[in-house]
């Protein structure tokens, strides 16, 4: 790495340079698994709702939910399988956009086995793809220091997710309605897919930097 004068640059201008984008992409992480967790445990609240709409069994409506934790344990392995053809940033958005499709259909819904197919099938695929597995590999691959710490942080975004998204939707539902609501949630998931879409790259030499950490790994 060099710098404008045409000398190369010195490690702390190297270190300068790295991070701003691999602070970046800790924030994409964070709010990734926020997007994905909140709305996949704001079920809870859609869950009250439609059992007074359909008046369903409770055990009924809660496979949807069952049927989406094994959707995502089944993926996991072939998330990792087409990390290795395609990479993080299509994979991630994949996952972002069939989540999206899966919810905005969820205000359709007329029969159980429509939930379980629409919420369980297809949005757990979408966090499937999007979730865990894809972000520990492209945080494990942006950055070599202190790399617990940073996939730590990032998954905290599950937790903070939860405290907000639930309350949200708590609050659409009761202002607009379930249906309204799952549009919404869809929509902004798509939203926040485009953004994932122009702004993520697989890895840090695609911006012409390195991992962060890595000169002073280079150093010892």
């Amino acid at each position: 790495m060099r710098s404008a004068s045409g000398s190369p640059a010195s490690p702390t201008a190297q270190r300068q340079r790295i991070a701003p984008y691999a602070w970046l992409i800790i924030l994409q992480s964070f709010l990734t698994n926020g997007v994905l967790f909140g709305i996949w445990f704001s079920f809870a609240v859609f869950f009250v709702a439609m059992v007074e709409e359909f008046h369903w069994s409770r055990a009924g409506v809660a496979a949807a939910f069952s049927m989406g934790s094994i959707m995502q344990a089944v993926v996991a392995p072939v998330a990792g399988m087409f990390l290795d053809r395609w990479g993080p940033r299509l994979l991630v958005a994949s996952g972002l956009g069939i989540m999206a499709l899966g919810l905005v259909a969820c205000s359709a819904v007329q029969e159980l086995w429509h939930l379980t197919v629409l919420f369980g099938v297809v949005v757990g695929i979408g966090i499937g793809l999007a979730g865990q597995v894809s972000q520990a590999a492209l945080l494990s691959v942006w950055f070599v220091k202190r790399r617990g710490t940073i996939i730590g942080f990032a998954f905290a975004g599950m937790g903070l997710g939860v405290q907000v998204v639930s309350p949200l939707a708590q609050y659409l539902i009761l202002s607009l309605g379930w249906r309204q609501t799952f549009v919404l949630l869809g929509g902004g998931v798509a939203l926040y897919m485009l953004t994932v879409a122009l702004l993520l790259r697989n890895t840090p030499q695609q911006v012409g930097l390195l991992p962060y950490g890595a000169v002073e790994r280079s150093r010892r």
